[in-house]
C-alpha cells in the first residue's frame, strides 16, 4: 500500500462535529486546523465557516491556508475547487479527530480503520491514495464508534 510521510511542515484542515470527523464536508461549519511535522502536531486551532454554496465554502476553506483538506463525504464541485485552488483533498475519511491526525502524520491515514462506511476503495481521491485491495464491501465498525 502506498503511504504517505509528512516529513516537512504541513497544514491540514477537518472540518469536525463534536471530536470526529463531520461525515460531509459541504454542510461542515466547524473545522479544526492543525499544523503537523514529521514529529507529530505542532499546533492547532478551531475556525467557523458559515457559508454553504461551494464558491464561498471553498473561499473559506483556502483562507484557512490547509496545504491538505482530510474529511468525510464531500461534492465533486466543492473537491474541485479545493484542488484547483491547490488544495489535496483526502476524502471519505472517518474517525476521531486525534486518530485521523496521527495516522496521517505517521503514514497509516490508508489504513481500512479510517474508511468512511458504505465508501468503496477507489472512490474519490482516497482510492488512488490508499493503493489498498481488501474487499470494500466489508462493514467498517471502527467508524461506527461514537457516532
Amino acid at each position: 500500500a502506498c503511504q504517505v510521510l509528512v516529513s516537512y511542515a504541513m497544514r491540514v484542515a477537518l472540518p469536525i462535529n463534536g471530536e470526529r470527523i463531520s461525515p460531509v464536508l459541504d454542510v461542515a461549519r466547524r473545522f479544526l486546523v492543525a499544523d503537523t511535522g514529521p514529529d507529530g502536531e505542532l499546533g492547532r486551532h478551531e475556525a467557523r465557516i458559515e457559508r454553504q454554496d461551494f464558491v464561498a465554502k471553498a473561499k473559506g476553506i483556502v483562507g484557512l491556508g490547509p496545504q491538505v483538506v482530510i474529511c468525510g463525504a464531500v461534492s465533486r464541485p466543492l473537491e474541485a475547487l479545493l484542488v484547483s485552488a491547490g488544495v489535496r483533498v483526502i476524502p471519505n475519511t472517518c474517525g476521531a479527530i486525534d486518530e485521523v491526525i496521527a495516522a496521517y502524520v505517521s503514514g497509516k491515514l490508508t489504513e481500512r480503520a479510517f474508511l468512511m462506511p458504505g465508501a468503496r476503495v477507489g472512490d474519490g481521491a482516497f482510492g488512488a491514495v490508499t493503493g489498498v485491495e481488501e474487499n470494500a464491501e466489508a462493514p467498517n465498525r471502527a467508524c461506527l464508534k461514537g457516532s
